[in-house]
Formats: C-alpha cells, sequence, structure tokens
C-alpha cells in the first residue's frame, strides 16, 4: 500500500502545485508541442456530464476512489499497479480538489500538435493509470498470467497438464 499512497498524493501534490503556479498564465509552454492555456471545465473527462449538479461529481469521486482503496487493500496487486492505481485515485482526487475549492476543474496544458482538449496533470495521470492498468491486466502478471492459467485447462478438476 505504500507504493499506492506515495503515488496518490505525489499526483495529487504535482497537480496541484502547477495549478496554483500556472494558473492564470498563457503562452508557449514548449515550441510546436504545447501550450498554457486557462480553461475551466465545469463538467467531467473533456466537459462532458457539464450538466450534473457539483454534488453528484463529488459523490462519483467518493465512491470511485473508495472503490480503488478497497480494491488495493483487498487484492494487492503488484506494486506497478498498486502504482497505477495510485496515479488513478490521485488525479480524481487532485480534480475533486479544484471543484470544492474553485467551482470548476482548472485545465491548463493544450497540444499543438493535435488540437484535442485542454487537461492538466490530475488528468493524465488518469488516463496514464487506466491504461497500464488495462495493459498488465490484459498482458501482464496481475491479468495475463491468470487467465493463461484458466485458458490451459491446468485448473480444470480432474484434468492433467500433462497431455
Amino acid at each position: 500500500m505504500v507504493a499506492f499512497f506515495t503515488a496518490l498524493f505525489s499526483v495529487l501534490a504535482m497537480d496541484q502545485l502547477t495549478k496554483a503556479f500556472l494558473w492564470g498564465r498563457e503562452g508557449v509552454l514548449i515550441p510546436g508541442v504545447m501550450n498554457i492555456a486557462n480553461v475551466k471545465n465545469t463538467g467531467t473527462a473533456m466537459n462532458v456530464l457539464s450538466f450534473m449538479p457539483p454534488w453528484l461529481h463529488f459523490v462519483i469521486v467518493l465512491i470511485a476512489v473508495a472503490a480503488i482503496v478497497g480494491y488495493a487493500a483487498v487484492r494487492r496487486p503488484s506494486r506497478p499497479i498498486m502504482v497505477f492505481l495510485g496515479f488513478v485515485a490521485g488525479g480524481a482526487l487532485g480534480n475533486l480538489i479544484d471543484r470544492i475549492f474553485r467551482g470548476y476543474v482548472a485545465d491548463l496544458f493544450e497540444t499543438v500538435f493535435v488540437r484535442f482538449y485542454v487537461f492538466n496533470l490530475a488528468d493524465a495521470a488518469i488516463v496514464v493509470g487506466c491504461i497500464a492498468c488495462a495493459a498488465a491486466a490484459l498482458f501482464g502478471k496481475d491479468g495475463g498470467e491468470e487467465r493463461k492459467k484458466a485458458d490451459d485447462g491446468s485448473n480444470v478438476p480432474g484434468k492433467s497438464r500433462n497431455r
């Protein structure tokens, strides 16, 4: 659980520090790659569900973070998975703090080479964490191995591995 909480608090701290330092500033961060922008996001991912009342965002995030913490505590996945789950929980809490204290999520980073959407470090941590957890579940030690064992018939009662 140390890896989980270290990742969670690291993401949370970096997210809040970048918002505190960069909010209100605009300009080029990396020429041709990324700009600093100021977008007030009242919805969730990419401003979807902006019609939802703020209290419902709060409830959804708390339930999601509680589920992630519960999963990490009970299942005890590998350290990399714990770190990536910490990324997701830290990002969710970072955006929740914005909603509570600002009334919106402060999005700062705008890619120039691909006009997609403006995001913050919390958003990036959530995306990276989700993709990494999914990849580990499909191909890694935390999901792929169990699936491979189940597929080879080794854990079917009465069936021998030696054919």
